[in-house]
């Protein structure tokens, strides 16, 4: 009997310690930056996340999953909007979102993490270890970050100085950045 008691003690405190939160909203955005791989051109523009979850238990992540709205890629020039959104780049018609997926449970030890995860981006998926920042405020968690990535890893070669030699000015760098401040809130 005592001991079905202690077992029942240690699993309602196992459920009480692990908390799942969500993302504020919906209009969290994400900033992103591509550049020229001749001269200084960097364009930038934003993309919203559609949805979040984080959950936690003590000082471990268990599961991270965002979803980013790729149909809300934004850029000031509409013309290169158009372009990014078409299939040269993220063919967002076909693949309307991208995501990122924790693969395992990162201890929080300090306010500095790394967070290993599978990006799907264009339906091609690719093992990601980003630095993040997480600090605890009263609504919830603050996840920072900014992730460098290799685009032709994710089958976006246009204009990629990597597989097409001869371009010279109109040769677009393979890596781009991410970055973005989520608000989890439980």
């Amino acid at each position: 009997m005592k001991k079905a008691i202690y077992l029942l003690m240690f699993c309602t405190t196992f459920v009480v310690a692990q908390t799942e939160m969500t993302v504020q909203n919906s209009d969290q955005l994400l900033n992103w930056q591509g550049k020229a791989a001749v001269g200084g051109y960097s364009p930038q523009g934003t993309l919203k996340v559609k949805e979040a979850t984080l959950k936690m238990e003590d000082d471990r992540i268990d599961q991270l999953d965002i979803i980013v709205d790729m149909k809300s890629l934004e850029q000031e020039n509409t013309q290169l909007r158009d372009h990014l959104r078409n299939e040269d780049f993220f063919h967002v018609a076909k693949f309307p979102t991208a995501s990122f997926s924790l693969t395992e449970p990162c201890n929080i030890s300090s306010n500095n993490v790394i967070l290993k995860g599978i990006f799907t981006i264009r339906g091609v998926k690719k093992t990601e270890n980003i630095a993040a920042e997480i600090v605890e405020t009263e609504e919830g968690i603050q996840l920072k970050f900014k992730a460098r990535m290799n685009r032709t890893e994710y089958n976006i070669k246009y204009n990629s100085p990597s597989f097409f030699k001869k371009l010279k000015e109109n040769a677009i760098d393979d890596y781009f950045t991410i970055e973005g401040e989520l608000n989890f809130s439980k």
